[in-house]
């Protein structure tokens, strides 16, 4: 199982997102939350979860279960970034260490 959660309301990630001018002053008021929207002016913090629940293949395949993708490797990486932006170069990085 795959567990995810994000916390971003609490004060200290709520000043720092505002610090980097990240979140929306909400001046057009409804339409300040349109996410695709080019007027936009930021975001709403916010907080949420999910859950995934993996198994092998071969495990699904004898209970008739539809397979709807194979994880065929992992990695990790770091390095330089702008803002909250993973660099591109370290994205490739962990794609590559498989």
């Amino acid at each position: 199982m795959v567990v995810g959660c994000g916390a971003w309301v609490a004060p200290v990630p709520l000043l720092e997102l505002k610090e980097l001018g990240l979140l929306s002053a909400a001046l057009a008021g409804a339409a300040s939350f349109r996410p695709f929207d080019r007027r936009r002016d930021g975001f709403l913090a916010g907080e949420g979860g999910a859950a995934l629940v993996l198994e092998p293949v071969e495990a699904a395949r004898a209970r008739g279960a539809g397979v709807w993708g194979v994880i065929r490797g992992v990695g990790n990486a770091a390095g330089p970034s702008s803002r909250l932006v993973v660099h591109h170069e370290a994205a490739l990085a962990a794609m590559r260490e498989h």
